[in-house]
């Protein structure tokens, strides 16, 4: 996801040596500009990408979720010569926000809703056995659409994985994980968000572990947990652009 007023990346420069611009105009452009025009000669493209040395000369966002970064443009890397090209500024998530309970400001409601045991008594009822994330019942099996994996009834078409509440306590997770990863993607406005091993909030990687920032969604009785707000919903509550780290996010109900 990125801020629709950060810094764009930009197109390819190509020497002048390599161009199709004919033999007789680079005599011109060498009249004009002197006998020391020759192949190593860049022409500046004719656009408004910001370039720079460093982040320092880098605008700012104005968007507290992302800031700017200064990078050679990695679509075109391998046709520059990056000591003659100036590095551009782009804007890359803020990876300095922190999903830490203990860390997080006490207004943006991150502790409070940690603190609750309802937010984290999870797990799968009687009625609700062979739905998604829960056992099935005993002699029976999963319901319609859902697969039996490592004794759990998983979605295998659900857009993140579906993780079993029951996870969290077998592999020593924390037990508010889907908690701060709530938060998380209350902050930057994206469910693809999670709170990382370094306890940050980073994009969910599918290469890594559930709770090492990796993708996945805690279920409870059958459904992603209650404090989950997500896809549209989540568009409409988050406060997009206008977020503030200390204000209130947005959760959904712990029971």
């Amino acid at each position: 996801m990125t801020a629709s007023n950060s810094p764009r990346p930009a197109s390819a420069l190509r020497l002048a040596c390599r161009s199709a611009v004919p033999a007789a105009h680079l005599a011109v452009l060498a009249s004009v500009l002197g006998s020391a025009v020759g192949c190593s000669v860049i022409l500046k493209p004719n656009d408004d990408v910001e370039r720079c040395g460093n982040a320092d000369d880098c605008s700012p966002t104005g968007d507290e979720r992302y800031v700017p970064v200064c990078k050679f443009d990695e679509e075109n890397t391998g046709e520059l010569d990056t000591t003659k090209v100036d590095k551009i500024c782009v804007a890359d998530f803020d990876r300095s926000r922190n999903c830490d309970p203990m860390q997080a400001g006490t207004m943006n409601g991150l502790r409070e809703k940690s603190d609750e045991m309802a937010c984290k008594m999870l797990g799968c009822s009687d009625e609700n056995l062979g739905k998604a994330g829960c056992r099935p019942p005993s002699g029976g099996s999963c319901d319609s659409g859902l697969e039996l994996v490592d004794d759990f009834c998983i979605d295998p078409d659900a857009d993140q994985p579906v993780i079993p509440a029951i996870f969290l306590d077998d592999n020593d997770l924390e037990p508010d994980q889907h908690i701060r990863d709530q938060f998380c993607k209350s902050f930057f406005c994206d469910d693809t968000f999670v709170c990382g091993a370094q306890k940050k909030c980073q994009p969910c990687d599918p290469e890594k572990e559930y709770g090492q920032g990796g993708c996945g969604l805690v279920y409870s009785e059958g459904a992603p947990a209650k404090i989950y707000v997500l896809g549209s919903d989540l568009e409409d509550q988050c406060a997009g652009g206008d977020v503030d780290y200390d204000d209130p996010a947005v959760f959904g109900e712990c029971s």
